[in-house]
């Protein structure tokens, strides 16, 4: 019988621990999922992302399975601007690819840190091959998640521009100098109950005084008759009892 040498058994050993590395890379970590050729003749997408504060705004995709899509983005309820386009089959493959390498099907349905009072929250709904799937995250980070999200994200920024996810717009459809005299603040029902004439007419935009009896110590919150100066915000009234646009 042969005498292997100490250096012989040496490189024979390193030669078996490469081989062993290789298999475990070849076998071990398999390849992510190889999305089918074509797009399911059912596919829609659902998106919806904002923050947990709706004043602070969000964001609302639905494409259905002809490519009509609505994009639409609110400041609470009073401010929103809508978009109406079409989105290509090739454009819609993109995000189905997305869903498919990333294993989207597969996600939990819930993701939340319950350490995050304020942040954000991503709804994405998918349809493909007579399944739906639903995954929520709150205040949270998924990689895959992620990735199907900023395939969405790519489309909208294409489809709309870079002001897609701005709110400026919204903003500038409703200069301060332009708001109608209806948008003011008004009185709360409880300052009703002021005796003074002058004071039950005020619109408040002005202080509003009752003799002995401050109209402002009966306001609980800033009214209007509108949605409006929520949208802005909200409450600007002070304990004086000036009360100036939300």
């Amino acid at each position: 019988m042969k005498k292997v040498s100490a250096k012989q058994f040496d490189k024979t050993l390193k030669k078996v621990f490469l081989i062993l590395i290789l298999i475990v890379f070849v076998f071990g970590c398999p390849n992510p999922p190889q999305p089918p050729e074509t797009l399911p003749a059912d596919f829609e997408v659902s998106y919806e992302s904002g923050a947990t504060h709706l004043e602070w705004g969000h964001y609302e995709l639905s494409i259905d399975s002809q490519g009509k899509a609505v994009f639409e983005k609110t400041m609470e309820t009073a401010l929103s601007k809508k978009y109406e386009f079409d989105v290509s089959e090739s454009e819609r493959k993109k995000i189905f690819d997305a869903v498919v390498i990333n294993n989207f099907f597969g996600l939990n349905d819930n993701y939340n840190d319950p350490s995050i009072m304020d942040g954000g929250f991503t709804k994405i709904s998918i349809k493909a091959n007579g399944k739906r799937k639903t995954v929520l995250v709150v205040n949270s980070s998924v990689d895959q998640f992620d990735k199907v999200e900023n395939e969405i994200g790519r489309l909208i920024t294409h489809k709309i521009g870079e002001e897609a996810f701005s709110f400026q717009d919204l903003m500038d459809e409703y200069p301060e100098k332009e708001i109608p005299k209806e948008f003011y603040c008004i009185k709360d029902d409880d300052c009703a109950e002021c005796s003074n004439s002058e004071c039950s007419n005020k619109d408040f935009v002005e202080e509003a005084n009752c003799p002995g009896n401050r109209c402002g110590t009966y306001i609980k919150e800033c009214k209007c008759v509108s949605n409006y100066c929520t949208a802005l915000l909200g409450n600007s009234f002070e304990d004086s009892g000036e009360i100036s646009r939300c």
